[in-house]
């Protein structure tokens, strides 16, 4: 299968940000891997999507950008997130007056509720009629009970999943973003995926916690780590049946940068972005945000769900039908789950796209038609990482990582078989049997020897390349 390639399909502001990548196409896919996570936290507090079955739908969602060292993952989130960075800080130095003056409140009512419990526990005689005045002197100080203040600490990094539905519990709009992101994989519990599905889907979320009890949230979550290939193949290894059965896998956008593309893009687009467009992102990201601290206030039942226009829904109902055909098809054998949730993914970022746009009304055919080419290419990754077994995709990227160790090594001399495998585990081949079956496989595709003494070596070109015949000399044996 051909390396997925990505193409700026994005409407308005979104797609004006990718154009000054998009010649270099390691850095255009990097773009749109770190604007995908940030528009979402922006968009997803000022709107629901209503489905095709007519149930609704978060806008916001999980991604993972999966690139090697040097590609530049952190350097591309950095660019658009700070504008984000920039908001959370203002929204802090405005809310601390406020909060202060929140916490005098609640200081205040902590103190006249003290007060009135012992005025109970003084005057109380076991009078009914004495009780029914107490409850309605207490109903009352409840109800006079200062709210508590929504502090907009939303942005996660370098935090596990836990954490941050923890932070859910106190502030509904988390982001969980990462340019490391190895780490967060390698933290992720069993119920763990399950919570992301969930979250995902706009559920109910419990979470039980040893002092604050039992809770239910309902947080919009966005996921997005940066993850090196190597990292994420040995991560579905380990743990890649148990992603895909809780629904999670089928639930994540993917972007996919080939470790080769790093090394033959060596000249990185220009980054940089004119004041003009990042003035307008940054201004468009700021007012996002006011709006969704508005409607974090007045409560999350009264954000507004989106509608498809008629002519959109008419195309979603088409891409409906396109999609359980591909289901039958043998040759997405490994994709049906994704392809399953294919249709929720079109008409979340056509969704996204609309509110970050501006756009008033129903969400037009053209959003839906731009999401859907979009999609095409999540849905060749997804193929890309899960048509080969991830057994097999692990040995492969070991035996590919081990060869470099062993062109290395033989500088100075062929290695014996117990020094490259030290040499490998120090490169992150992490055990003995992992090092057996890269170094069997690249022995069975004759890209080493191993002598009798126990050194491995590279093939001479004699043996690998050998000479053609001068054409006088073609069928003579004697």
């Amino acid at each position: 299968m051909t390396e997925p390639r990505y193409t700026n399909h994005a409407p308005g502001l979104v797609g004006d940000m990718l154009k000054p990548v998009q010649a270099v196409q390691k850095d255009l896919i990097l773009r749109a891997a770190s604007l995908n996570p940030t528009t979402s936290l922006a968009a997803c507090a000022l709107g629901w999507v209503r489905r095709l079955d007519g149930s609704k739908s978060p806008v916001c969602d999980m991604s993972l950008a999966l690139a090697n060292s040097g590609a530049g993952k952190s350097t591309h989130l950095r660019h658009v997130l700070s504008p984000t960075e920039d908001v959370i800080a203002r929204l802090r130095r405005d809310m601390a007056e406020e909060q202060r003056q929140q916490d005098i409140k609640t200081l205040i009512w902590k103190k006249k509720l003290s007060a009135t419990e012992r005025m109970i526990q003084r005057d109380y005689d076991g009078n009914d009629a004495d009780i029914e005045a107490h409850e309605a002197r207490l109903v009352t100080l409840y109800e006079e009970k200062p709210n508590a203040l929504h502090m907009p600490d939303f942005l996660y990094r370098d935090t596990t999943v836990q954490a941050a539905l923890h932070g859910a519990s106190q502030f509904p709009i988390v982001g969980l973003l990462d340019d490391e992101g190895g780490r967060t994989l390698d933290a992720l519990r069993p119920r763990d995926f399950h919570s992301l599905a969930t979250l995902w889907d706009g559920g109910l979320l419990p979470h039980n916690r040893v002092r604050g009890g039992r809770m239910e949230i309902l947080a919009f979550f966005t996921m997005f780590l940066a993850v090196q290939n190597e990292v994420y193949i040995e991560f579905l290894a380990r743990r890649g049946k148990l992603q895909k059965a809780s629904g999670q896998a089928a639930r994540t956008l993917y972007y996919w940068v080939p470790k080769d593309w790093a090394t033959r893009d060596a000249a990185h687009a220009d980054l940089s972005l004119p004041d003009e467009l990042h003035a307008r992102y940054a201004a468009r990201i700021n007012e996002l945000f006011d709006q969704a601290m508005r409607n974090v206030r007045a409560g999350l039942d009264t954000i507004p769900v989106k509608e498809l226009s008629p002519k959109a829904k008419g195309t979603v109902q088409a891409l409906h039908r396109q999609y359980q055909e591909m289901m039958r098809d043998s040759a997405y054998a490994e994709c049906v789950d994704f392809l399953a949730k294919q249709l929720d993914h079109v008409t979340r970022m056509a969704a996204k796209w609309h509110i970050f746009e501006g756009r008033e009304g129903d969400i037009s055919v053209e959003y839906v038609e731009a999401a859907a080419e979009t999609l095409r290419y999540h849905l060749d990754v997804f193929r890309l990482l899960h048509a080969q077994p991830p057994r097999e995709r692990m040995e492969a990227s070991d035996a590919e990582r081990l060869l470099i160790v062993v062109r290395d090594a033989c500088r100075d001399r062929p290695p014996m078989r117990n020094e490259l495998m030290n040499l490998a585990l120090n490169a992150g081949i992490s055990s003995s049997a992992r090092f057996s079956n890269a170094l069997g496989l690249l022995g069975q595709e004759g890209k080493v020897e191993i002598t009798r003494r126990g050194h491995v070596r590279l093939p001479s070109r004699s043996a690998s390349r050998p000479h053609a015949l001068p054409p006088n000399m073609d069928g003579r044996f004697d």
